[in-house]
């Protein structure tokens, strides 16, 4: 048992260094034992958790993905990182008898992928901080989240535009060569702070049947935003420190509590202010019809009953962020020029390049810079879960998230399919999810729970055993506790149930 222990966890510390896809923590929202966490997902889903009350005294979620930097999969493997920690990449076999290397070195331990794929990045921390729990009278749920999260999202950018970002106007290759993008790409990062009051109540209950409905209400605290989008970009690089733009529209903002003039620290890090709301619904099939709950004291342990399926909807992240303190936004519409010596430049501040902008680029606006506040809006996403009960502790629950890009600047999430099967006890459990990451990517993760602590992420197989190249890395952990509700009790109810029918 300790071998098999052992092997488990090596396996999820591993994942660390391999390249994972999911960044909503599936094997911990999933379960019937995560009480608050369940509400990451699905307000409603509260409701259905195996306790009564439920405190999280911390867990968090850290994910990395993108297509462009890499460690090939032939350089990559466990034990280079037990014995040999992050040996150099040997660059010079990835390079062909073209005058273009087909992935040249960016990096001592990465090269990059040199080819004409629009390049995707996101990156996603989520701490989230004491939390808690309570049903009351059987029908309401309560629960209170705190959390700090960061999101990083590049989505469609240009590989040219990625090579100079990643080398300079020096990469020789792209000079003397004009490139027109008139497709839209962006770049957005946002963090900030938010704090969340969730209610579910069970709306309808009847014999087998039970439906549910819940929302959270979050208000934000935003530390840092910065967009910058493109709808038409044309432009080249006549030398190696001169960059020349023919036409570009679109626009860019900034918000970090920084000193634009001298880079120092403000004291003030919060920078704007918002609100947020989860929305969803909850249907329950019982194996069994239920009987008269009643009303149930605080102080009493509620019973649990026993599902055959459960079907849910939700609407997450629906909110935005205005920030209104140390904002530069500036808007190009029919942005042309050309910047001499752009690399050599003394750009030492924020406020030194906005400042230098209009005396090297002419607009048709009389000013680049058109506001001093903006509003970034939330990675607002679509969920649908299906959760089914195979009996003897044995469930899978199936997902989907939808990335929804109504509103502009925001940062965006992925979209992905997961179904992830788990075995569950009451003081341990398993989960391995299995995810279709922007609905291309088959990943295979590895979940486990002990008592309080969940260990977990959501891909092991590709860069652990060298099917994949190593592009990203996932991990969420979790410590919380609890007072489960009566479910052992109900089961011997109903196993009395059988015997009299």
């Amino acid at each position: 048992m300790r071998k098999i222990i052992y092997t488990l966890c090596l396996l999820i510390v591993s994942s660390l260094m391999t390249s994972s896809y999911s960044q909503d923590m599936l094997g911990l929202i999933t379960s019937n034992n995560s009480g608050v966490a369940r509400g990451y997902l699905n307000p409603a889903a509260i409701s259905n958790s195996h306790r009564y009350l439920d405190i999280s005294i911390i867990n968090g979620d850290i994910f990395f993905a993108n297509n462009y930097l890499f460690v090939p999969e032939e350089d990559y493997s466990l034990n280079n990182y037990i014995y040999f920690p992050w040996q150099a990449v040997s660059a010079q076999r990835y390079y062909d008898q073209a005058d273009i290397p087909k992935y040249p070195v960016s990096g001592e331990y990465f090269l990059d992928r040199y080819d004409k794929d629009f390049k995707n990045l996101f990156f996603n921390m989520r701490i989230n901080g004491p939390s808690a729990m309570l049903r009351y009278e059987e029908i309401h749920h309560f629960a209170l989240q705190t959390s700090v999260r960061t999101m990083i999202s590049a989505k469609d950018v240009p590989y040219n535009v990625a090579k100079f970002g990643l080398e300079g106007l020096s990469y020789t290759p792209q000079q003397n060569i004009r490139y027109i993008h008139k497709d839209p790409f962006e770049i957005n990062t946002m963090s900030w702070a938010e704090v969340g009051l969730s209610y579910s109540r069970m709306l309808f209950e009847h014999w087998q049947d039970e439906l549910a409905i819940g929302g959270t209400a979050k208000y934000l605290m935003g530390f840092q935003g910065l967009y910058f989008h493109s709808e038409y970009l044309d432009f080249q690089s006549p030398f190696e420190v001169d960059i020349s733009i023919n036409e570009m529209d679109g626009g860019a903002g900034i918000a970090v509590p920084i000193n634009y003039y001298d880079n120092s620290l403000l004291n003030n890090i919060i920078g704007g202010h918002g609100v947020a709301f989860d929305l969803g619904a909850s249907y329950t099939r019982s194996i069994r019809y239920q009987r008269n709950r009643g009303r149930t004291q605080i102080y009493t342990i509620p019973y649990y009953a026993p599902y055959s399926y459960r079907l849910g909807f939700s609407l997450l992240d629906i909110g935005f962020i205005k920030f209104s303190h140390n904002v530069r936004e500036l808007k190009f519409d029919n942005l042309h020029g050309e910047w001499e010596s752009f690399s050599d430049s003394d750009i030492g501040s924020v406020n030194d390049f906005i400042y230098e902008l209009p005396n090297k680029f002419t607009a048709d606006q009389t000013k680049l810079q058109t506001s001093n506040e903006f509003t970034m809006y939330m990675p607002m996403a679509a969920s649908l879960q299906f959760d089914y009960n195979f009996r003897n502790n044995f469930f899978t629950q199936a997902i989907w998230i939808q990335d929804i890009p109504f509103l502009s600047p925001r940062v965006s999430r992925p979209s992905y399919l997961a179904v992830v099967p788990r075995f569950e006890q009451r003081r341990w459990e398993v989960a391995m999810p299995i995810s279709l990451y922007n609905y291309r990517e088959p990943r295979l993760g590895l979940s486990m729970r002990f008592y309080w602590l969940t260990l977990g992420a959501d891909n092991l197989v590709g860069g652990l055993l060298g099917y994949n190249d190593f592009t990203g890395l996932d991990f969420y952990f979790s410590l919380q506790f609890g007072l489960d509700r009566d479910w052992r009790e109900e089961r011997a109810r109903w196993a009395q149930l059988r015997r009299w029918q």
